[in-house]
């Protein structure tokens, strides 16, 4: 497990041109799957407020199947689960992994989640599901996080996502750290970055 650091700009720019290369890698199919439109969140600059509460269907699952099917030269499928938010469908993530690594192919996956709905239940399943990757997104310290991203019920997630003082037995970083082979934490702060 190696937390990486959006200063890294060494571990920013393999992980940069281990993409790039996969994705010119004709042996190599790699799927950003959103198993829902719904977010727990309601951050008033994303764009998915507008969007149904839409999740998966069947039909859907059935037609990546096919999908990654017809691509016979791939031996090597890599899988981003993206949103909304993955984790409020995960029962979908559960169904279609297995049924993807029941291919015969090469598997690999991640997550971009606000891990906010990160439980052990759920961590567990990482190694068997082949997530290895985690990233969560910080919009900087815990006033300026809980001022832009919110949950819907009006809650505030920062000290859930980062310590120990929620009230839960494991923090989200502590437990994708545990049962993720590697961690990114993305932080954004206007004070350090200037755009």
């Amino acid at each position: 497990m190696k937390v990486l650091d959006v200063d890294d700009k060494l571990e920013h720019n393999r992980f940069k041109a281990n993409m790039l290369a996969r994705r010119f890698n004709p042996y190599h199919l790699t799927l950003t799957l959103n198993p829902t439109l719904a977010c727990n969140f309601a951050c008033p600059y994303c764009f998915e407020s507008s969007h149904k509460a839409l999740y998966m269907t069947d039909e859907v699952e059935d037609n990546v199947i096919t999908f990654i099917k017809k691509h016979a030269c791939v031996t090597n499928l890599h899988v981003t689960w993206f949103g909304g938010e993955p984790l409020l469908a995960f029962d979908r993530v559960v169904s279609l992994s297995r049924r993807m690594l029941g291919l015969g192919l090469g598997y690999k996956a991640g997550m971009i989640t606000n891990g906010y709905l990160l439980t052990p239940d759920k961590a567990s399943l990482f190694e068997d599901l082949k997530i290895s990757f985690v990233q969560i997104t910080v919009d900087g310290s815990e006033q300026t996080h809980d001022s832009r991203r919110y949950r819907r019920d009006g809650g505030c997630p920062y000290r859930r996502i980062n310590n120990e003082k929620a009230g839960r037995e494991q923090d989200t970083c502590s437990l994708f750290k545990e049962h993720a082979d590697d961690f990114l934490m993305l932080r954004y702060d206007k004070k350090r970055n200037k755009t």
